[in-house]
C-alpha cells in the first residue's frame, strides 16, 4: 500500500530540500500538513499542491 501521509524527513527527501526548509513552508502555511498528537504529516495531495503552486508562480500553464 502507497503511503497516504508522509513525514517532514520524507517530504525534504522527495523534493530535494533541506528538512528545515520544510518547515519554513509549513510555517509560512505554503505547503499544508495536519497534526495527529503532535506528529506532522504532509499528505500527498499537499506536496502535490505545493508544487502546482510553484509551477504556476514560474508561468507553467495547467493542462
Amino acid at each position: 500500500m502507497e503511503k497516504l501521509a508522509y513525514r517532514i524527513p520524507d517530504v525534504a527527501a522527495a523534493l530535494s530540500i533541506s528538512e528545515s526548509k520544510v518547515k519554513r513552508l509549513i510555517r509560512s502555511k505554503r505547503l499544508g500538513h495536519i497534526k495527529d498528537d503532535g506528529t506532522t504529516m504532509i499528505t500527498r495531495r499537499q506536496v502535490e499542491a505545493y508544487l502546482r503552486e510553484k509551477e504556476l508562480e514560474q508561468g507553467w500553464k495547467e493542462s
